[in-house]
């Protein structure tokens, strides 16, 4: 090649290039793999082995031992790449406090706006990623927030399933705001530290919501004690809440000021394009007021329902998760409707 000429490579020649090149690293890399480990093994005997000649010793470390654990990586390999380019999967959000996700800065706004936008931003990172039709599944502040980001920009998502979304009858303001007082106290109160995850599951077993009658499955309880706890990092070996006490109590206080029947926020649902299902419980227990008012939330959104179910209370995805996942999936695909969208969002509220 002279100079002053340029060398143009088709894309698909590229791309061929670039899987050959992949696919000869990875023959490579199984080979190095078969010699490498407590019985080291020369190149020459890796191969003698595989054409089933050489000493037995070795034949047995290459056969029986390290190209079955080689063959189940990249069987496993494999099913990781697939499940990323299938036309479907799960996304599940963090919200700023909860989860593993960094608290408010003490300079935030202490409503649930900053919550809208950290959905309504990884919505539009699924989108953009995968150009895929996104719906989102939310419960409480997780559906709440959800309303108000697809309020924000419309058109971020296909549907939604909003279990009991956090609002307030505007006629009843003040029962709702001395409901979320009494949860901020007692939030603020909650135990923050536990021994083991073990000690943590008894005692939301001891006691509703999570616990009792009515309470949330076993496997529920032993997922919550086990993914909200985090270690201290004295060495102690302690746990603690990933949500704080004083994080819980201060998302109870800024719902009170982010009710989505009020003001903007009730006008901006209208701008919500997607159909919407507005889920709720039986009305009964300490979110009754929420469950009474599914009906008002769904009259201020263009295309909403309301699916009412009895026998559950406000944590009851949680009660009956395998019910609740079947019923989601048959009101998201309906007959007749398109196939199922790419990525399924859960907006995660406070444990």
């Amino acid at each position: 090649m002279g100079r002053g000429t340029t060398a143009r490579v088709s894309a698909p020649s590229l791309a061929w290039s670039l899987t050959t090149g992949l696919a000869v690293g990875l023959i490579a890399l199984c080979f190095a793999a078969l010699m490498i480990g407590p019985y080291g093994l020369s190149p020459g005997e890796v191969l003698a082995a595989l054409l089933g000649r050489g000493e037995a010793q070795a034949q047995i470390v290459v056969w029986n031992i390290r190209l079955p654990r080689i063959g189940a990586a990249l069987l496993v390999g494999s099913a990781l790449a697939a499940a990323g380019a299938a036309p479907g999967g799960v996304f599940g959000l963090d919200l700023r406090g909860h989860g593993d996700a960094a608290d408010l800065g003490p300079g935030e706004p202490r409503d649930w706006e900053p919550f809208a936008a950290e959905v309504a931003a990884a919505a539009r990172g699924l989108r953009t990623r995968s150009g895929g039709r996104l719906v989102l599944v939310g419960h409480s502040l997780g559906a709440t927030s959800g309303l108000l980001a697809e309020a924000r920009c419309p058109g971020l998502f296909w549907r939604m399933f909003c279990f009991e979304p956090v609002a307030f009858d505007p006629a009843r303001q003040a029962e709702g705001e001395a409901a979320t007082q009494f949860l901020s106290r007692n939030a603020a109160r909650r135990r923050a530290e536990f021994g083991s995850v073990e000690e943590a599951r008894r005692r939301l077993a001891s006691k509703p919501p999570f616990g009792g009658p009515g309470g949330v499955t076993p496997r529920a309880l032993r997922d919550i004690a086990r993914h909200s706890l985090r270690e201290v990092g004295d060495g102690s070996g302690r746990l603690r809440l990933k949500c704080s006490p004083a994080e819980e109590s201060q998302t109870y206080i800024a719902g009170a000021r982010s009710n989505i029947l009020q003001g903007e926020n009730r006008r901006s649902l209208a701008q919500v394009k997607c159909p919407v299902v507005i889920a709720a419980g039986s009305g009964v227990g300490l979110a009754n007021g929420i469950a009474r008012v599914a009906g008002q939330v769904a009259a201020c959104l263009p295309d909403a329902r309301v699916e009412r179910f009895e026998a559950l209370g406000h944590y009851g995805l949680l009660q009956d998760p395998e019910g609740m996942a079947a019923r989601v999936s048959a009101l998201l695909t309906p007959e007749g409707q398109p196939p199922p969208p790419r990525y399924l969002h859960f907006g995660r509220s406070s444990l």
